[in-house]
């Protein structure tokens, strides 16, 4: 099992390596699948990656799956990816986005409230109206606060 962890698409030429540098390579791999272990499936969001298929109207690869680690959930491959193997493809329109925040709320902001601010009243609307949202199955995975490792929620008790 590998966790996805990002994608970098390059055509640039690389010089012939040497024997240290591949070394240096398998032992990143080496430490990188020891990580991967402790990573499990995640069976409560099961039924998220069918709802995206059929939200996105494309196909996810069935190597996909959610899981949870050390750093919490993320998409893992259960078997191995070979290069040039498509995962997953995010169109357009199943991104939360400032323009579909409903016209009675936007009309209520103006100007002055920047984008970044209208997804986040997107996602506080759609939260809001709970089973009834399209958007239910995606609003509801995102982490709650107490499962955020940061100090913005930090509370002083002095």
């Amino acid at each position: 099992m590998l966790i996805f962890h990002r994608v970098i698409f390059s055509n640039t030429w690389r010089p012939p390596c040497s024997l240290l540098s591949i070394i240096r390579r398998l032992r990143c791999q080496f430490s990188f699948s020891n990580c991967v272990s402790k990573c499990y499936i995640d069976e409560e969001c099961n039924d998220f990656l069918p709802w995206l298929e059929h939200k996105a109207g494309v196909e996810i690869s069935s190597l996909l799956s959610i899981g949870k680690s050390a750093n919490g959930r993320s998409l893992v491959a259960r078997h191995l990816i070979n290069p040039g193997d498509c995962l997953l493809k995010v169109p357009y329109n199943v991104q939360l986005a400032p323009d579909d925040l409903p016209r009675g709320i936007n009309s209520l902001l103006g100007d002055y409230v920047g984008n970044v601010a209208k997804v986040a009243l997107l996602i506080l609307y759609e939260q809001n109206l709970g089973k009834k949202s399209e958007w239910d199955p995606y609003i509801t995975r995102l982490p709650r606060p107490e499962d955020m490792h940061n100090t913005v929620n930090f509370i002083d008790n002095m």
